[in-house]
């Protein structure tokens, strides 16, 4: 009797492992597939953002490359004053740029 008991609680044992290495498995499949389901979503929102940026940075390099143009293009005494060139052309430099983000 002792023998059929023990070979019972045996193949219970092997029973229930088989059971929860099942599950186990499932869950993991799960896991991965519900990951491999997010990736193309973290990646176009990657690529949006790679995008959004690079399209910042071209904007900026476009104004710098705007403004250090109109300084090198002034003329005129270099003297800070309120009615020197160099003011009158810093001021119309500003009111581009404020211009342009407006637009």
């Amino acid at each position: 009797m002792d023998l059929a008991w023990e070979a019972l609680l045996d193949a219970e044992g092997k029973q229930s492992r088989k059971i929860n290495g099942e599950i186990r498995r499932y869950t993991s499949m799960t896991r991965i597939r519900r990951r491999l389901s997010l990736m193309p979503v973290v990646c176009s929102i990657k690529e949006s953002l790679r995008k959004k940026f690079a399209k910042a940075a071209n904007d900026f390099e476009q104004k710098l490359r705007s403004i250090s143009s109109q300084i090198s293009s002034m003329v005129g005494s270099l003297e800070v004053g309120p009615q020197s060139a160099f003011t009158s052309n810093i001021r119309l430099i500003y009111v581009n740029i404020r211009a342009s983000k407006i637009k």
